[in-house]
């Protein structure tokens, strides 16, 4: 298990998810979202408690 707090761009979940791994990560800026899930091609609604 893999928990990365400051999750920027998506680069070690990216990696994780490469490498079969489990990852939690956390990103405060909402703004970072949309380059997350391209990043990391998601697809499925985000599992947050923002107030935006």
């Amino acid at each position: 298990m893999v928990v990365d707090p400051v999750l920027g761009s998506g680069t070690t979940m990216k990696a994780c998810l490469k490498l079969n791994r489990r990852c939690i990560g956390i990103e405060v800026n909402p703004q970072l979202e949309k380059r997350i899930r391209e990043k990391l091609k998601l697809n499925r609604p985000a599992l947050t408690n923002s107030t935006e």
